[in-house]
């Protein structure tokens, strides 16, 4: 049932099902760096691989909302300026 709701509103199943799957072992995980750390949060920034892991991570959120739009208008003004062939 709710597979059908995810389809209708044009929701991909495998990020939801990737999330379903990871994310109790990610919230595990991460209570065992916050125990290891005596409740520091800052553990999770702290380290420069740990930083430009966030940066990609940043990246790939972002980037998407940025570079679609002007793509896909590259793409519509490529489209309208070629000849159709039948």
């Amino acid at each position: 049932m709710a597979g059908y709701f995810l389809r209708k509103l044009e929701i991909p199943l495998v990020p939801v099902i990737l999330g379903l799957l990871l994310g109790p072992e990610m919230e595990k995980n991460l209570g065992h760096a916050l125990i290891l750390s005596d409740g520091d949060w800052s553990i999770l920034w702290a380290s420069p691989l740990a930083m430009g892991l966030w940066i990609v991570a940043g990246l790939g959120l972002v980037l998407p909302c940025l570079v679609g739009p002007l793509l896909r208008r590259r793409m519509n003004a490529a489209m309208k300026e070629s000849p159709v062939s039948d």
